[in-house]
């Protein structure tokens, strides 16, 4: 997976869940709040208020035992974990995880939960 593909990858997830934060102003219960998208050696990484930072010289690998250091990994807690595990639980969250399993799967690439509350994408 080439190093500008993880990027664009990584920045159509987080637009993604910033159209779901219920308050676009503080981004208060954005679906990637206390996760990470792990890429290209960095992390991006989201406080309870879905706040991005930056940390750098970073591997998921250090992190969670299915990660794949050449790929896009996450991290996550509150919303997403709702929608990439209770998906069956409700027509909204049913709705939500096909979106982002469609967004994946524009880029040619899969996914796997490793863990409930981390995954890794994979290229076809």
């Amino acid at each position: 997976m080439k190093t500008t593909k993880q990027t664009e990858i990584a920045k159509a997830i987080e637009s993604w869940c910033y159209k779901y934060a219920e308050d676009r102003e503080t981004n208060e219960y954005h679906p990637l709040s206390d996760g990470r998208i792990y890429f290209n050696g960095m992390a991006w990484s989201y406080d309870s208020r879905g706040r991005k930072s930056v940390i750098k010289d970073i591997r998921a690998s250090e992190y969670f035992e299915y990660a794949d250091d050449a790929l896009v990994n996450m991290t996550f807690e509150g919303g997403l974990y709702q929608i990439l595990n209770d998906y069956w639980s409700s027509k909204w969250l049913g709705q939500l995880h096909e979106e982002f399993h469609a967004l994946i799967d524009g880029f040619n690439c899969w996914y796997e939960l490793g863990n409930a509350w981390n995954l890794t994408i994979y290229e076809d």
